[in-house]
């Protein structure tokens, strides 16, 4: 499940896009939805689910939203490399853990977040949804 940045947003950009955004956001947190309930459900068979909350991300798809005549070497080098994204996914495999929603956002390391039992933050929805 890669779920995006619309469910656990980067520190600067709060949940909900507005007008542009809300059908985009609510599929994610469809996701998340679907994150929490299959890895409750495979718990017992073994079965981890997992949610990967991904920034801008050097890709296929970000270059062409971008457009080629946006690109600049410079805008290229801010965002994260696949790789980089790749060994979150394998420490995360090797870490064994189910039913989390991992954050990963430019200008961040890219590193696997430390487990948690704050619910809030296992399944992606940021503490200050809570505190409003």
């Amino acid at each position: 499940n890669i779920a995006t940045d619309h469910i656990f947003t980067q520190k600067n950009r709060p949940t909900g896009g507005g007008w542009v955004m809300d059908t985009y956001d609510a599929s994610k947190w469809g996701l998340n939805g679907f994150l929490l309930s299959w890895s409750k459900a495979g718990e017992p068979h073994n079965i981890r689910v997992n949610g990967i909350c991904l920034g801008a991300t050097d890709s296929h798809m970000l270059r062409g939203f971008t457009g080629e005549e946006n690109l600049t070497p410079e805008l290229i080098a801010s965002w994260m490399k696949p790789g980089d994204v790749a060994q979150v996914v394998m420490d995360l495999i090797e870490d064994g853990r189910s039913g989390y929603n991992i954050p990963v956002w430019v200008d961040d390391p890219v590193v696997l977040t430390p487990q948690t039992d704050d619910f809030s933050l296992k399944v992606g929805v940021m503490k200050s949804a809570f505190e409003a």
